[in-house]
């Protein structure tokens, strides 16, 4: 196979999936398409990378996500489309929320729950419930 026919195919393919689609065909599809074929990809541009060969083809566009790097597609030139008009940009939160750190209870906060709760009526008593994992907590256990 030739450089010509190797492009022919991936604008064949990346025209299809566009127009059957409405999305890029995807850079990192085309080596297993092609595979599939028969066709290794590598042996016809050499040491060129696949990006920088369908780059230099004239009817074919990359596009590129803005936050996924590793999601590059191929789109017919004359196609107008960019992941952000698509709804695929991820949404932009400003500053990442802080991350809370936990509080190390006192070394005596369960201790002192348990005094506490010592001075109550044996009524009072049955009506507390205490979830265990408060109490593993309280003895900084975790």
């Amino acid at each position: 196979m030739s450089k010509e026919e190797l492009a022919r195919q991936i604008t064949s393919r990346a025209s299809a999936s566009y127009e059957k689609t409405g999305h890029p065909y995807l850079l990192s599809r085309i080596p297993t398409d092609l595979a599939a074929d028969g066709l290794r990809y590598k042996e016809i541009v050499g040491a060129q990378t696949l990006k920088s060969f369908v780059e230099g083809l004239s009817g074919l566009r990359i596009v590129v996500h803005p936050t996924q790097k590793a999601k590059i597609g191929v789109i017919p030139a004359g196609a107008a489309f960019s992941y952000e008009a698509d709804g695929e940009a991820a949404v932009a939160a400003g500053p990442p929320a802080p991350v809370r750190k936990r509080r190390t209870p006192p070394p005596d906060a369960l201790t002192s729950l348990l005094q506490a709760l010592a001075h109550l009526e044996p009524e009072e008593l049955d009506t507390v419930h205490i979830p265990v994992r408060v109490m593993i907590r309280l003895a900084g256990i975790r």
